[in-house]
């Protein structure tokens, strides 16, 4: 986290040791919007006047095909100013944010950041990305967010991001899954031709399970 946030960050909430979650205003960070999921209304992040809660989600380390070792660490970061930092709010979503490592001599050194790729989840809570391998030396981030009413039905929507300096939106698709709901449960996966030596591979949305009329 320090390394991330630099003189921003100035507390760790928990063991000092793994320093997963920090509380920080932002001092240097440019501003910018980013659509919120549940609605037509942006965000503008990070606002300067607001003080955010950022939690550590995973990382995940890989060696690619030119021998080039790194590591990507993402983390979910929410306004503590707002109500829901309780993480009560099920159409409250948090801002997904990544950071790249590339490992030169015997340590890992940070490359690019982005703290906050979209507004993505629920409770204030940001869904964990996985990496994907989009082409011959390219790399996505594939996020995967289910939400709906409560007791359900809960409907997923899909998202592939660019893992570059940009993180762009590659891809989108809604009703990628259905579940819990009396009738209909449905799942799909993204599938890549990764035989191909193309720079970016062909892909298709496989969609399995149950549809019945009226269900939805």
């Amino acid at each position: 986290m320090k390394t991330i946030f630099g003189k921003n960050y100035f507390y760790v909430l928990n063991d000092p040791d793994t320093i997963k979650t920090a509380l920080w205003k932002n001092r240097n960070f440019p501003l910018k919007s980013i659509p919120d999921t549940y609605s037509e209304e942006k965000f503008f992040f990070p606002d300067s006047s607001l003080t955010y809660d950022t939690r550590y989600l995973k990382d995940t380390i890989w060696t690619n095909s030119e021998g080039k070792k790194y590591a990507l660490i993402s983390f979910s970061t929410s306004p503590i100013e707002y109500a829901d930092l309780a993480l009560v709010g099920r159409f409250s979503c948090a801002f997904l944010g990544v950071a790249l490592f590339e490992q030169k001599a015997d340590s890992f050194q940070l490359i690019d950041k982005n703290l906050g790729i979209g507004c993505y989840g629920a409770y204030s809570h940001a869904p964990l990305p996985s990496l994907v391998k989009i082409g011959a030396k390219k790399y996505s981030l594939l996020i995967e967010q289910v939400n709906g009413g409560a007791g359900g039905p809960y409907y997923g929507v899909m998202f592939l991001h660019s893992l570059d300096k940009r993180n762009q939106l590659l891809f989108s698709e809604s009703l990628t899954s259905r579940t819990m709901g009396v009738g209909s449960s449905l799942h799909s996966k993204i599938v890549f031709d990764s035989l191909s030596n193309k720079e970016m591979y062909d892909f298709k949305l496989i969609t399995k399970g149950e549809l019945m009329r009226d269900s939805f």
